[in-house]
């Protein structure tokens, strides 16, 4: 994943960020999308969207948080209005909303 996180391209995210959903190589997916960059931020917003459980959606939201920008905080404005979980929806709201005055 090293490696491939070098790339910094959309199409290597597409491939790394399901890695969220799976426990054993969720830090090494974390590290690789951060590194990554804005290149990750469609790939980790489509995993936040379709997460079943919290560890994986507070994975996507810390990625999209370290990343920032005006893209990240869009996807996490959009998950804050339309996630399923609620709790996250929340945090979701609070990171956009500290990125922007950031």
């Amino acid at each position: 994943l090293p490696i491939v996180a070098k790339w910094k391209d959309a199409d290597s995210a597409q491939v790394i960020a399901p890695m969220l959903n799976r426990r054993e190589e969720r830090n090494a997916a974390v590290a690789a999308l951060k590194e990554m960059g804005p290149p990750a931020i469609s790939a980790v917003g489509e995993v936040l969207i379709g997460s079943t459980d919290q560890l994986t959606g507070l994975a996507a939201i810390g990625i999209l948080e370290t990343i920032g920008g005006p893209t990240a905080i869009d996807a996490l404005n959009s998950y804050g209005l339309r996630g399923d979980d609620l709790l996250l929806r929340e945090i979701a709201k609070r990171k956009a909303e500290f990125l922007t005055k950031k």
